[in-house]
This record gives structure tokens, C-alpha cells and sequence, in this order.
């Protein structure tokens, strides 16, 4: 069992978020730590909502999402600290977790425009 700390929408209700819906996550924070995001109290996708819309995208496109880049989800964080980011590793959808002070061009959150 995986447990959060922190998921910024937590709850038993159904919602919806709205975003971009590329299958590229936009380069406007390439390069930020989710520190930074953070701390500049920009809202992302969780690490569920990431999975959805990649499985979403798969079954609607017949093509996967974050081709050219990994996506990290700042709306959860591990216990540890530790943020999830979600990529397909061969033909499985997998979610592993990187340092929360780590930036790299190719690691990009995906903002949640609205609820």
C-alpha cells in the first residue's frame, strides 16, 4: 500500500480537473523543482489523476502520453518526501518518484486550469 502525505484533492466525491490534455506536458515549468512549484502554490496534476488521463489518452488515442518527457505530479508526495511522476516503461504504466529539490528540463508537471 502506497501512502501520501499530502494529495491535494483527497476526497470521496467525484470532480473533474481541466488541463491542457497534450500528450506533452507544457515546457512553461521544464527546469523547476517541485519545490519551486510548491512554493509558488501552482496546483498539478496527483499521481491518480496522472494515471487516468494516460490511460484515458492511451484508450482514446491509440498513443501514449509524456513520449519526449516525464511528467511529475506535485499534487502528492510520498512519505518520504519524495515526489511520484508517472511514464510508461515499456508496455506498463508505471510510477516511481523522484527528489523534490531535483530540476531537469525533461521532468515537467502538468497544471490543473481549473476544478
Amino acid at each position: 500500500l502506497i501512502k501520501f502525505t499530502l494529495e491535494e484533492r483527497l476526497t470521496t466525491k467525484n470532480y473533474a480537473i481541466r488541463h491542457s490534455g497534450l500528450a506533452e506536458a507544457e515546457a512553461t515549468y521544464a527546469g523547476k523543482s517541485a519545490n519551486w512549484i510548491a512554493q509558488n502554490k501552482i496546483k498539478t496534476m496527483t499521481r491518480k489523476e496522472q494515471m487516468i488521463f494516460a490511460l484515458y489518452y492511451y484508450w482514446k488515442n491509440n498513443a501514449r502520453i509524456d513520449v519526449e518527457q516525464i511528467t511529475y505530479c506535485t499534487g502528492s508526495r510520498y512519505t518520504n518526501g519524495g515526489v511520484p511522476y508517472v511514464n510508461w516503461f515499456g508496455d506498463n504504466l508505471s510510477s516511481n518518484w523522484i527528489d523534490p529539490s531535483a530540476a531537469r528540463d525533461m521532468w515537467r508537471p502538468r497544471p490543473v486550469l481549473a476544478l
